[in-house]
């Protein structure tokens, strides 16, 4: 017998002693990947049970797993159990959606393991052989014996082993192994498929049903393994149907045939909550039981019949009405951008019932705003009085995008309005949408032209355009154009491509009625950030339009019904004629009309489904409308029930009358009255006292239901019948009438020129007599709507809407079951992350950035309803909508309310707007230009152009239709406004003044020193070149704070210590500046929010926190003092602190406490305490470690961030843990307060001002707080500047104003925080003489100013810059390719700039600081983008499981005319990446590259080489 037929019996003759002591050994030495590549584990699938199945169906479920784990197993196993006892078990299980019921896992065995360990062995033992002898003797042996030789190697086969047992205490039904690899998948549902959502998806390979067969009526356990996953569900079988309805204090249940739909009486059933039975009992002979019990959120019913099958039905339960106070709270519009102006009116009513309320109570309340985090961003306090409250909020400047609320608490109870946030980023290109007629008609094609240009005004050829039409129908209201509908609905949508002048035509249906067209086009070039851009076109009706409302809802056979007329649309051609088409057989009736026709009468001869269509005496149809005729004959649509009452509403004392009409024939049914509750019930079989039954015959039933006042202010009516396994239900609403406020709007022209004053006329009526009420008035760019339809309710909606129905209807018949299958091999991974991206949105033309042209929260019409307002319309081309909400508050018509809307537009000829940057260098010589947008077809103008003092230069142009790009003609580049004036035979026409800025060619710094004024007078030597000179006189504590806190607040940097020490010097200014004036508060209050969420963003998991958000591990010193940031920020705004996070933090410091100095260690823990950490033991073990270590022989300056180990970083951590230790009770060894008394007396003699103000605070005594800040210069780390402001903090006394002030050309300037700096009017001289009269003998000062003197590099770091071109490939691909910076660069490309870090030392907190030539854009957000032929670039799997390369998106701070780029660790050679694209032609100096240590920024290192000088075309 061969070896390779003897080795795999081998094992089986071997003891299970050696066995397993060969399975030890052979493990130590066989190849680790044996678990990875040969064992199979499974993977994650869903068992779902979607249905619930009657004894004759096929049962199923649902399998959703991957077929290549399946074929690797050999299928899934399934194993069906039977419950013996139904409601025993249910009663057991909290959630009957994901069973909970353990599998018997037994694991694999060591079979498959022992096989491959067995061929591992065999394969080396040969080996072994073959290194003992040599070749020929081997040959040898195995010519004479050739049973010996080797065998081909062999892969040992795996066979699948069911890891699971059965369960025990069930009936096993069937179990077998499935077949997902082979299975067909289920296909989508086409019939029920909806756009975007799931059902889009297709056939998916691995989504299977899974046949079990006919089972008998029960419950079942379905049960699924995959290797060690496993995955269980509930099956329901049952020829019963339950129906169940819950309301506040009750629950129906209804029991019935599946197929007939009879009742099925003595079924026995429990309704809970998961945790217990809430109530129990059987269905009487109608088939109905009703509990009477309050209702949980979530609910179950679940029961048996006769027959022994199960069958549940889940409810909920959520309050649909509570008759309190309803607060309307309205923002000027529904969408804004970080840090607009967000406007606020509130109004309500106290409501004792639906329709009886009164005026409010006031109270003073706080109002919250908060982000989509659910981070409280803002609180206000706000007086609501009986008139409601208005308020305004600023919202950050770095505001997320998403959605935000408004949130208040008026009489414990909560009340809410959103709003959405989108951040814009500017486009880097343009986008144009032209159509070929101004004026639109229905019926006429709508036309026209796409453009793209790069801001230079050069074609995008070849970019893809989709195109979006959307399409809303309008109306004419008295003679104004109102909406139907809450938003457009999607027409079409294409793909365009640009020719090679970046143009392409399209082409859009007709409307067939007068409607609102919405285009959206999004362009895209290469796989670029897309850019989008919206138009909308009004298209009128080129005919009368009228609607034809019945005087019922419904009519007999030869009963008469009658029409009323009402105009939607006005036309020169009046209705003549109609007619009236029954749908069932095509058959028509019709009649002329007189030629002032305002009604017509129908008596319609069958029973069926109309048409009604209205014609002019040319045959056009001018309306048209259906209308429904109750009898024998009238079919209803399958799946559906028509429910038809004679009106829509009622007044106590009638009698609604109507039709049961249904598709099929109908033994039985439930019909109940439905309010807060079920508040009558019959069946259709045994019928009712409160309403009375007729057949008519066996599909259709009259109704004659009294209306009682109870009904009051509506009731819901509602019918349900089981049959063919499905229920079907209809509910019908019949309401009260209820009066409303009218509003009138008339503006002095429908037309206005930007910057023109605008004059409305506003009156407000009740039942066509004015009345006086209260108006909240918004005019907002209708741009707005397009991009976010209004979210706040109708004002009417929202006080008197028809009272909703508490009762919730549910049925067994679509209850489901689900299960993801889980190992008990497999890890968790619970990490989750978010990103958010902005906007590129074009929207209309204009030069301010003004979505709210007016908004007033209070206005108030005269005792006759009459009110003027007048404002001026913005500097923009657009459509105006004008909201006016109103309310009653006093007479007879109190609490009223009504709404309106009105449209106006601004408008211009031609319109000019600046196309280019406005920030550029000394010696810059850009391309500018601006973008003429001309209304007519072709026009000629004159342009003027002029700055400074440069001579006037004057252009002729003839411009087409459309947005034309021009260059200008300026000359040299001047600091000041640039004026361009279009003009028209001499008229002016448009006139754009732009404000452009020159800065340094050289890169600026700024440079502070402390200096001393003797006698009032000092000579300050300043470099030639110095710029922007700026003096703070430190004649107080007063003036000696705020001159650090402005420091610390307009710090350029944004990484975490910095937004931290920025935010906390806004806070203590808050605080202590409490009566400062009020735009200073609000101000600092904007400053705060704007840092505090700046922080809030860059918090890790758990409210961890790194140097710069995830550029470095957490940091236990950083996240205390975050967290200490974030609290005193939160309480300065009165806000509850976010990231109170004890747990994280303190297994945060466990970590990691053993590699963290004494200063750091000593510092989180003081931190920490002031936030409310427990300390104590941590501060315990900090004493111990401090007992224990020698002294330190490093006497460096002491540096926080950088130098914590020194002599002095050591002293300051014992000032700090004596202080905590007495603070917290602590007793502290001899030697160590010995050693804390020397380091303080040690520290007040230091050089270091942070290192004195923290021996100052920790001995409790006075110091000269001006003398000790006037000599913490900026030279100093942020962290030690704002530390020794809290030190300092109850030191601080505020004081008047100083009267000094220096002599000469000396501008006033006041500071964030109210301290007063001087800023030099004229050119700086190389000495400098300041001097102040009536000054002390000594005053303390700080002198700023901005140079570009180069400091020799003080850092061994070499510093080099290259740029890659990203060359298109395929659709969302690049290639970089290395260009050099001297070559000619496009505005049509993107590229990399990639800087090179390289030292021998390591250096931790650095900064590069790049300079970009003006309009130039760094690409933060470039996800997803393939880029090849980058050197050690990132790689990630996409969707298919294939590797590609990409650019990882690298923290980057956007400057002026640049960006800066943190650098955790410099160690060896560090290359930084990001995507730029430049948008402004023209040549421009670019300065070199700096790298700087950020807490010793006298060390740096500047670019290989000179300025380079780039061209841009």
């Amino acid at each position: 017998m061969a070896a390779t037929q003897r080795q795999p019996q081998f094992y089986r003759h071997l003891s299970p002693g050696f066995l397993a002591l060969c399975f030890l050994i052979c493990s130590l030495f066989s190849t680790p990947s044996f678990a990875a590549d040969y064992a199979v584990r499974g993977n994650t699938f869903y068992l779902l049970s979607d249905s619930g199945f009657a004894s004759t169906d096929e049962a199923t479920v649902r399998l959703e797993a991957s077929t290549y784990d399946a074929q690797s197993y050999g299928g899934v196993d399934i194993l069906v159990y039977r419950v013996p006892k139904p409601l025993d078990f249910l009663k057991q299980q909290k959630d009957p959606h994901k069973l909970d019921l353990k599998g018997n896992y037994q694991g694999e065995g060591a079979a498959n393991a022992l096989r491959y360990l067995w061929d591992q062995w065999y394969a080396r033992s040969r080996k072994a052989w073959q290194r003992v002898f040599s070749a020929p003797a081997r040959g040898a042996v195995t010519q004479a014996a050739p049973a010996l030789k080797t065998p081909p190697p062999t892969t040992t086969r795996y066979t699948a082993v069911r890891q699971y047992q059965p369960l025990k205490g069930f009936e096993l039904v069937n179990e077998f192994r499935y077949p997902l690899h082979l299975a067909k998948p289920e296909a989508a549902n086409k019939a029920g498929r909806l756009e975007g959502s799931s059902s889009e998806r297709g056939v998916t390979p691995g989504n299977v049903r899974v046949p079990l067969g006919k089972l008998a009526p029960g419950l079942y356990i379905i049960e699924g393994y995959l290797g060690s996953y496993r995955a269980a569900t509930l099956l329901f079988v049952s020829d019963t149907a339950l129906v169940t309805k819950v309301s506040s204090e009750q629950m129906l249940a209804w029991t019935a045939h599946k197929q007939s739909g009879v009742a099925v009486a003595d079924s026995e059933l429990v309704w809970s909550d998961g945790n217990g039975t809430l109530k129990s009992g059987d269905t009487d002979k109608e088939g109905i039981t009703v509990f009477k019990k309050t209702a949980p959120e979530q609910s179950y019913v679940y029961g048996v019949d006769s027959k022994g099958g199960a069958m549940i039905s889940e409810n909920f339960y959520y309050p649909a009405e509570v008759n309190n106070s309803k607060l309307y709270i309205v923002t000027d519009r529904p969408l804004y951008r970080p840090g607009d102006e967000v406007n606020v009116s509130l109004v309500g009513r106290q409501f004792e019932s639906a329709r009886e309320s009164s005026r409010l109570k006031s109270e003073t309340v706080q109002l919250m705003l908060r982000d989509p985090a659910g981070s409280e961003l803002s609180r206000q306090e706000i007086k609501i009085s009986s008139d409601g409250a208005i308020s305004r909020f600023t919202l950050p400047d770095n505001a997320v995008a998403g959605g935000y609320e408004l949130r208040l608490v008026y009489q414990n109870t909560p009340y809410a309005a959103p709003f959405r946030v989108s951040e814009y980023t500017k486009p880097h290109y343009d986008i144009s949408i032209d159509l070929d007629k101004a004026a639109l008609k229905t019926g006429e094609e709508v036309s026209g032209k796409v453009s793209m240009r790069y801001p230079d005004g050069r074609p995008v050829a070849g970019a893809s355009v989709e195109l979006v039409l959307r399409s809303q129908r309008v109306s004419m209201v008295n003679a104004e154009v109102q909406y139907q509908g809450l938003f457009p609905l999607k027409v079409k949508q294409d793909t365009l491509k640009l020719d090679a002048s970046g143009n392409a035509r399209f082409s859009l249906p007709a409307a067939t009625d007068p409607s609102r067209y919405v285009l959206r086009v999004i362009g895209s070039q290469s796989g670029a950030y897309p850019v989008t851009a919206s138009r909308e076109v009004l298209i009128d009706s080129a005919a009368s339009r009228y609607r034809i409302v019945p005087d019922k809802q419904f009519s007999a056979p030869n009963e008469t019904a009658r029409f009323k007329l009402i105009s939607d649309w006005p036309g020169q051609n009046k209705p003549a004629s109609w007619n009236a088409q029954r749908l069932e057989d095509r058959s028509a009736q019709s009649g002329t009309l007189p030629g002032n026709a305002q009604q017509f009468d129908i008596q319609f001869k069958q029973a069926g489904n109309y048409q009604i269509n209205l014609l002019d005496a040319a045959g056009k149809s001018l309306g048209q409308s259906s209308f429904i005729v109750s009898g024998k004959g009238l079919n209803v649509a399958p799946g559906s029930i028509s429910l038809l009452f004679d009106r829509e509403n009622y007044a106590v004392g009638e009698t609604a009358e109507g039709v049961l009409s249904f598709p099929e024939d109908v033994n039985d049914a439930l019909l109940t009255l439905e309010l807060e509750n079920v508040q009558e019930k019959a069946t259709l079989a045994q019928g009712g006292d409160w309403l009375k039954l007729k057949k008519i015959n066996a599909r259709q039933w009259k109704i004659s239901l009294p209306i009682v006042k109870d009904y009051r202010p509506n009731m819901t009516f509602s019918v349900l019948y089981i049959k063919h396994g499905s229920h079907t239900f209809q509910n019908r609403g019949l309401a009260v009438i209820q009066p409303k406020i009218d509003i009138a709007i008339k503006s002095d022209k429908k037309e206005y020129q930007p910057g023109d004053m605008v004059t409305l006329e506003l009156s407000s009526s009740v039942a066509g007599k004015g009345a006086p009420a209260q108006l909240s008035l918004g005019v907002v760019d209708e741009m707005i709507y397009l991009l976010q339809p209004e979210i706040t309710p109708d004002i009417y909606d929202f006080f008197y809407h028809a009272r909703r129905n508490a009762v919730r209807t549910s049925a067994s018949l679509n209850f489901y079951g689900y299960d993801m299958a889980w190992s008990p091999r497999a890890g968790s991974d619970d990490e989750m992350r978010y990103s958010s991206r902005s906007q590129k949105m074009l929207v209309r033309p204009r030069r301010d950035n003004m979505d709210t042209a007016y908004w007033n929260g209070a206005l108030k019409t005269d005792a006759n309803g009459k009110l003027k307002i007048q404002f001026r319309m913005p500097d923009a081309l657009s459509r105006w909508r004008i909201t006016a909400r109103a309310i009653t508050t006093d007479g007879a018509n109190d609490g009223v309310v009504g709404q309106k809307t009105h449209y106006i537009n601004s408008n211009k000829a031609a319109y000019v707007q600046w196309a280019a940057a406005k920030t550029f260098r000394e010696g810059d010589t850009p391309s500018l230009q601006i973008a003429i947008t001309q209304q007519a077809d072709k026009a000629q103008y004159q342009l003027v152009t002029r700055s400074g003092n440069s001579v006037q230069k004057e252009q002729t142009l003839i411009l087409a239709k459309g947005t034309s790009y021009i260059p200008l003609e300026t000359g040299p580049l001047q600091n000041g406004q640039l004026i361009v004036e279009l003009k028209q035979g001499g008229k002016l026409v448009d006139r754009l003044i732009t404000d452009l800025s020159l800065q340094a060619a050289q890169a600026m710094h700024t440079v502070s020193q402390s200096i001393q004024l003797k006698e009032g007078k000092a000579d300050i030597s300043l470099p030639a070149d110095a710029q922007a000179v700026r003096l703070q006189l430190l004649d107080s504590g007063d003036a000696a704070f705020r001159s650090v806190i402005d420091d610390l607040i307009d710090y350029p940097y944004g990484c975490v210590e910095q937004t931290a020490s920025r935010l906390l010097p806004l806070s203590l200014a808050y605080q202590k500046l409490s009566d400062a004036p009020a735009p200073m508060r609000a101000a600092l209050r904007q400053r705060i929010e704007n840092a505090r969420l700046r922080l809030l963003k860059m918090s890790g998991s758990g409210a961890v926190f790194s140097w710069w958000g995830d550029s470095t591990a957490g940091d236990p010193m950083l996240t205390s003092y975050a967290r200490l940031a974030e609290a005193q920020a939160s309480r300065a705004l009165g806000l509850s602190p976010r990231l109170a996070n004890s747990k994280s933090f303190q297994a945060l410091y466990a970590n990691q406490v053993k590699s963290m100095p004494p200063l750091h260690q000593a510092l989180t823990l003081w931190m920490a305490a002031d936030t409310g950490e427990a300390i104590r033991t941590q501060l315990s073990g900090l004493v111990d470690q401090l007992a224990k270590t020698s002294p330190s022989a490093n006497t460096a300056k002491a540096n926080i961030m950088n130098v914590p180990d020194s002599a002095q970083g050591q002293q300051a951590a014992l000032v700090l843990v004596s202080k905590l230790a007495s603070q917290h009770k602590l007793a502290l060894p001899d030697a160590i307060k010995t050693s804390a008394k020397a380091a303080t007396l040690s520290l007040k003699k230091s050089n270091e001002p942070w290192l004195q103000a923290l021996a100052v605070w920790s001995s409790g005594e006075q110091a000269d707080t001006t003398q000790l800040l006037a000599t913490l210069s900026q030279n100093t780390p942020t962290l030690e500047r704002s530390l020794a402001l809290l030190w300092l903090q109850d030191e601080w006394k505020t004081a008047k104003t100083s009267t000094l002030a220096p002599q000469g050309a000396w501008r006033k300037n006041a500071g964030s925080s109210g301290g007063i700096e001087w800023h030099l009017n004229s050119k700086a001289t190389e000495t400098l003489v300041v001097q102040v009269a009536k000054a002390p003998a000594l005053l303390n000062a700080t002198l700023k100013y901005d140079s570009a003197s180069k400091v020799a590099s003080a850092l061994p770091v070499s510093i080099t810059r290259q740029l890659y071109v990203l060359e298109p490939k395929g659709e969302a691909g690049f290639t970089a390719k290395p260009v050099p910076w001297t070559s000619k660069l496009a505005t049509d490309k993107l590229y990399i700039d990639e800087i090179v870090l390289q030292s021998k030392k390591t250096y931790r907190y650095g900064l590069i600081e790049a300079a970009l030539p003006p309009g130039a854009m760094v690409e933060e957000q470039h996800w997803g983008l393939n880029i090849d032929n980058l050197p050690g670039q990132d790689k990630y799997e996409d969707a298919e499981g294939n590797e590609q390369n990409t650019l990882a998106v690298q923290p980057m701070q956007q400057r002026p005319l640049g960006y800066a780029q943190p650098v955790a660790v410099l160690d060896g050679k560090v290359v930084q990446r990001q995507i730029i694209r430049f948008t402004q032609a023209g040549r421009f100096t670019l300065p070199a590259a700096r790298y700087f240590r950020m807490y010793q920024p006298d060390e740096a290192a500047l670019e290989e080489g000179a300025a380079r000088v780039v061209e841009i075309r």
